[in-house]
């Protein structure tokens, strides 16, 4: 307190990064806790079933599943996207029977959690941490910045790649890797982007939510 002037000076920054330190905590332990839940509770049988699905949806051998370029695109899209024999996400099933462990916070982030989707974008600006980007289906000047959590790959200018968003904080944070699509398969993916790209962005999200990860065959190669 200001005693001079007898009033508060309140630190706005040092509160800002308080709050952001607290979201990204709930953010990592409800990852965490919902993978955890996987790992225990998924039905062996919805496995398989996701399995035999996700490799139809993106033309890929069996054995590229154990691919370490390519398992987690399976992880991530069977956590989030499959849907289930009782026409239910596997994250949806989670919040439901856990929503009573869940801190407000968490159960805030899981409410955007739910909505993701892998969605095309345009590189400006990448780098390892930050990638700055625009949205295919978004304001063609409006740019967005993302930062990678726990998966990591550099994505050049220009390039087209598919990402799952989700905004912690004040930050926006890509979860799971990206699929950064290989250059002369850019205008066939287009070409298929464009059709639906013409719809209302409600039927443009319900698209990429249900056949985001298909676009996992044009992917780049490393190396």
């Amino acid at each position: 307190m200001d005693k001079k002037q007898g009033s508060f000076l309140i630190d706005f920054q040092k509160v800002k990064e308080e709050r952001q330190q607290y979201m990204d905590h709930s953010f990592l332990e409800l990852y965490e806790s919902f993978f955890d839940y996987i790992e225990k509770e998924a039905n062996i049988r919805e496995k398989v079933r996701a399995k035999q699905i996700f490799l139809h949806k993106t033309n890929l051998p069996k054995e590229s599943l154990q691919e370490k370029t390519i398992a987690p695109h399976f992880e991530h899209w069977f956590a989030f996207d499959y849907v289930t024999v009782i026409g239910s996400r596997l994250f949806d099933i989670f919040i439901r029977e856990k929503k009573g462990l869940l801190s407000k916070s968490m159960l805030d982030i899981s409410g955007f959690m739910m909505l993701m989707y892998l969605e095309p974008v345009r590189i400006v600006h990448g780098d390892k941490r930050l990638i700055t980007y625009k949205k295919l289906a978004g304001p063609p000047d409006l740019t967005f910045e993302g930062e990678s959590f726990l998966f990591s790959q550099t994505m050049i200018e220009g390039e087209l790649a598919f990402v799952r968003t989700i905004n912690v904080g004040y930050r926006e944070k890509f979860i799971g890797p990206p699929i950064v699509i290989e250059k002369p398969k850019e205008g066939e993916v287009m070409n298929r982007l464009n059709e639906v790209m013409k719809q209302d962005l409600p039927a443009i999200r319900k698209y990429l939510k249900e056949h985001g990860i298909d676009y996992l065959r044009y992917q780049k190669r490393e190396g």
